[in-house]
């Protein structure tokens, strides 16, 4: 491409880039009139061909004229590549702008029904400016690439492979180029030839700036890059901190200072707690951040006891798991001869539980103590461990502290371990001498955990009538071809603002203070109506649903949720899991990056979520079932007495808090679900990506494992695990063998502790749940099940059922304490479409009882979602 091509081209460039790299350099260094006269090159060369060919004939005659006439290679074809590939870069990079700028908007700042979340409306200025800037920056840059080839077209190939070369010569001074010019003077290409002339050199220095300045653009852009990369790299260079850094350690278990976790060593008496306690970690004492601090204990001292759902954390270098219970043989923990115990103080009764190593870390593992089920609140637990063995078989040592512990008989220590654990492991037979490392802990009590969150939802029970507002209705064509919905009504309603911001604020009381709230905060919300409530508008069931990780309420727009609620006549509605939803993952990478203890923001927004989600219950089966947007053919659709709750994954996780603290919902169905969340966290396929994150924040990969299991005090009131030895309503779990999102791990920990019965057949037993001989349905409709007899063992309303599903289509997936892996067939989606599991549920939520629907071999099928 010769330089001269460059001229209109680069003109257009420089005039129609709004950028400021474009347009600063275009405006100082282009003199007035030039782009018009490049923009008019094209016209007037129009007329050069033959003019210039008679040219070329009469000017044969001088010596080298002819050769310089019909060369065809373009002048300086390094520095025509180069500009074009950097305008080839350019562009490249406005297009990566542009779908960078709509992707973060619509991920972070735009909600389902297309408006902005307040929250965000700062951010989501931000991104349409930048994709608006990006756009026509791009657009500009499409001018050359545009013109170019319709001007060579236009203009004639003879033309404009040979007048650019005489001109060039003509403007150089090569070859005798004032004669050129002048024999050129009769013919049309001499004005062509002297207008090149001026653009060419205009045109090349304003390239070269332009060039220059896209350079130094760019290179300030690699800087700010280099300064956000940079700093992180250099944290994960820093060396972690001297043990002197920490302090108020606890010595029994010297490798890290913070075990054994959870202990009473960081309790402190309270004589105004219920539990007579509360946590009292120093600050130096949790683990060190790449920032050079220590995690900030503020957080969890202000429980009055440690979790119902805790991992109990200690560390042996090389110990071995030979001969301690393991996940695939719980029934041991009851031997006389176990080597470790977790015992009630209480009633001096064992608790179920398994030993793991931390699969995540292949330096120095922890050696985790699972509980199989929710503790009870307010409680004291005694842990022993003994006789345990390396992997090389010898025994492993005492630490020297807590063997002269022992010995000595002496310290505030010993005078605790002396006066309430000795007493309990030697009640259960324990021997003073075998012991390998003991201690206790106590639990926090209900009312600053459970109880929390049914004082927030008393609090907003006062708020009626319940302000609210549908802005936009999209109504579809049920006679269409594969039509499942008739409307969707999107609207707010005002909710009583418990914490400090929409998102990632924190809760205004703590967790033993009275309710305080500040003003309203408005909630989206979506209604899907079905075509077959449409064509018979008559009462029906109102179905609640709870959305997956990071999603939000429109998930009930899924293909799969619409024909299931077209199916059995459901009205579905939802609201964002507040602190879990699609609008909250940048503030969940600030947690992640900046302070990991931050994540109580997360989890008291998802409590603030399970109160609007209450709200929204009460107001959809009140004044919204009553407006005219609700109405169909002027007739009221929703039945007030006929709902129920459905939540799937992380729907399924939170909406167990849910159906706890609700005081209307009596039966919810959670799919896929599993708790506590940090065991759930960290054997998911969706965990791998944070812990990568987490890895730039925390030295070892222990820390983050303590990390987890410390956040579980924060998690309990707002899932599922928190609430299971409270539960009063009656709740069916499905879930999947295999699922490497959710871990069925998890699920049956959550089964145990809601004394769930699993539904047989069944494509295993689970050790822990009481069976349940469900009736024998003859196919996957409703009212297929056989009547329950009355003379049979029927459990009653408030009791809970667990199903489990097998796929053989499935991978099999590894039941470590690392996250899995996400293979080619994912387990997680398949009960959603699994019909026989929709059966069982539309039959629970109508009737509270459970039949199994599923055909021989029982519930073992093949995942129709992923065949």
């Amino acid at each position: 491409m010769p330089r001269a091509m460059l001229c209109a081209p680069v003109a257009a460039w420089g005039a129609l880039s709004f950028a400021a790299f474009d347009l600063l350099p275009f405006l100082a260094f282009a003199p007035p009139g030039t782009t018009a006269r490049a923009l008019s090159l094209a016209r007037v060369s129009c007329r050069c061909r033959s003019s210039l060919t008679a040219a070329s004939k009469s000017l044969s005659w001088r010596p080298g004229a002819r050769p310089l006439l019909q060369s065809l290679s373009p002048p300086s074809p390094a520095w025509s590549a180069a500009l074009a590939a950097w305008h080839a870069v350019d562009m490249a990079g406005a297009v990566a702008a542009c779908v960078a700028c709509y992707a973060a908007d619509v991920v972070f700042a735009v909600e389902p029904s297309g408006r902005v979340a307040p929250a965000w409306r700062g951010f989501h200025k931000l991104c349409i400016c930048g994709f608006y800037a990006s756009a026509v920056s791009l657009l500009a840059q499409l001018v050359p690439v545009v013109a170019l080839p319709v001007a060579w077209v236009a203009t004639g190939f003879e033309c404009l492979r040979a007048w650019p070369t005489t001109c060039r010569d003509g403007c150089s001074g090569v070859g005798g180029s004032e004669e050129l010019l002048a024999r050129l003077e009769p013919h049309a290409c001499s004005k062509v030839c002297r207008v090149k002339c001026d653009c060419t050199r205009r045109a090349n220095w304003r390239a070269a700036l332009m060039f220059a300045w896209r350079a130094l653009a760019l290179a300030l852009l690699v800087g700010l890059v280099l300064v956000s990369i940079v700093p992180p790299l250099a944290f994960a260079c820093r060396r972690a901190p001297d043990q002197d850094s920490y302090t108020d350690c606890d010595m029994t278990d010297p490798s890290m200072c913070a075990l054994p976790f959870p202990s009473s060593f960081y309790l402190q008496e309270d004589s105004q707690s219920i539990t007579g306690y509360h946590v009292n970690i120093g600050d130096g004492t949790l683990p060190a951040t790449r920032l050079g601090k220590h995690l900030s204990p503020s957080v969890f001292n202000m429980f009055d006891g440690f979790s119902v759902s805790p991992t109990l954390l200690c560390y042996f270098k090389d110990v071995s798991t030979a001969g301690l219970v393991q996940l695939s043989n719980l029934s041991a923990y009851a031997d006389s001869n176990s080597l470790t115990v977790i015992i009630d103080g209480t009633t001096g009764e064992r608790v179920p539980h398994w030993v793991e190593l931390d699969a995540m870390d292949g330096s120095k593992p922890l050696l985790m103590i699972q509980p199989a089920q929710g503790l009870r609140h307010a409680t004291r637990y005694v842990v022993g461990l003994r006789h345990l063995k390396k992997k090389d078989g010898s025994p492993v040592p005492r630490s020297s502290f807590f063997d002269q512990l022992l010995k000595t008989k002496t310290g505030p220590q010993w005078v605790q371990l002396n006066s309430t654990v000795l007493p309990v492991l030697r009640t259960d037979g324990w021997r003073d001498d075998d012991i390998l490392l003991a201690w206790d802990f106590v639990t926090m009590s209900q009312y600053g955990s459970a109880e929390r969150l049914k004082r927030l939802r008393d609090a907003a029970l006062e708020v009626s009538p319940i302000n609210f507002q549908v802005y936009k209705v999209d109504e579809y064509d049920c006679d269409a071809a594969n039509s499942s919905v008739a409307k969707t009504l999107w609207g707010t309603f005002d909710a009583p603002m418990f914490v400090s911001k929409d998102r990632g604020g924190f809760l205004l009381s703590g967790p033993y203070a009275a309710v305080q709230w500040e003003g309203t905060l408005p909630v989206e919300f979506v209604v899907e109506v079905p075509c077959s409530i449409a064509r018979d508008p008559t009462p029906s069931f109102v179905l609640q649903y709870g959305h997956s990780f990071f999603s939000d309420r429109a998930e009930i727009q899924q293909t799969w949720l619409r024909e299931l609620a077209n199916r059995n006549r459901f009205i579905t509605f939802a609201t964002d899991w507040y602190g879990m939803s699609r609008l909250d993952l940048l503030t969940l990478l600030r947690t992640v990056l900046k302070e990991p203890t931050l994540v109580r923001s997360e989890v008291e927004s998802a409590l603030q979520g399970l109160v609007n989600a209450d709200m929204m219950l009460r107001l959809m089966r009140s004044d919204l079932a009553k407006s005219d947007a609700m109405l169909v053919d002027g007739k009221a659709i929703v039945d007030p007495n006929a709902f129920g709750f459905y939540g799937i994954s992380l729907g399924g996780i939170v909406g167990g808090a849910y159906a706890g603290m609700s005081n209307v919902v009596q039966r919810a169905v959670l799919g896929s679900m599993g708790s506590p969340l940090s065991l759930v966290a960290a054997r998911s396929a969706l965990f791998r990506p944070i812990n990568s994150l987490l890895r730039l924040t925390f030295f070892e990969q222990r820390d983050i494992r303590f990390f987890l299991c410390l956040s579980q005090m924060l998690f309990d009131t707002a899932e599922i695990s928190g609430w299971t030895r409270h539960m009063d309503k009656s709740i069916l779990i499905q879930t999947v063998i295999n699922d490497p999102v959710v871990t069925t791990v998890g699920a049956q920990y959550a089964a145990r502790g809601l004394n769930a019965s699993l539904v047989v057949p069944s494509a295993r037993t689970v050790w822990g749940l009481p069976l349940y001989s469900a009736p024998i349905a003859s196919n996957a409709s409703l009212d297929a099940c056989a009547p329950i007899d009355a003379s049979r063992d029927v459990l009653p309303r408030t009791a809970s059922y667990y199903a489990e599903w097998q796929y053989t289509n499935i991978a099999d997936v590894p039941g470590d304490s690392k996250p899995a892996s996400m293979g080619r067939h994912d387990a997680h989606d398949c009960l959603r479409t699994e019909p026989y599991g929709e059966a069982q549920v539309l039959n629970f939520l109508h009737t509270g009882a459970v039949c199994d629907y599923c055909p021989p071999p029982y519930c073992t099928s093949v995942c129709e979602v992923m065949s």
